[in-house]
């Protein structure tokens, strides 16, 4: 998965991007169909916080411990006009929530990774078999 999602504005100064999951992180949003300049600020806000990151061609970081919370972020593009500013445009990210990995397999899993182990076992037992180190450290097989 790529760590750059896009928000892509029509007729609207609203839109929605595709879902980031909570255990992203190091995610980029880039901004398609408007118009901004080469650096702008982009305030990110989940429920009660916010914080302001700078953007530019290449989109603006999303902060981590924002995704982490696995709650919707809002992306509001925050333009300036002489001493005075204003929201332009804003990206909701849905952000889903991500059930962390167990330390334990499933049996399923466990059965798998017991049969791969004996395999390699065994390949390693015919290599060490037919492998051999001469008197200089040399490999060769044996014929």
């Amino acid at each position: 998965m790529s760590n750059i999602i896009t928000a892509t504005f029509g007729n609207s100064n609203i839109t929605r991007t595709e879902p980031i999951y909570q255990i992203d992180y190091g995610m980029v949003i880039k901004f398609e169909g408007i118009e901004l300049p080469d650096n702008y600020e982009v305030v990110f806000e989940v429920e009660e916080q916010a914080c302001t990151e700078l953007g530019d061609e290449n989109g603006a970081p999303i902060p981590t411990a924002y995704i982490q919370t696995g709650k919707t972020i809002y992306a509001r593009i925050f333009l300036h006009s002489g001493e005075s500013g204003y929201v332009a445009y804003t990206a909701i990210i849905p952000n889903q929530v991500a059930v962390a990995p167990t330390d334990e397999p499933t049996p399923e899993q466990a059965s798998v990774i017991a049969q791969m182990m004996a395999l390699m076992n065994e390949a390693l037992n015919s290599l060490k078999t037919a492998v051999r180190l001469d008197e200089n450290g040399n490999f060769y097989v044996d014929d």
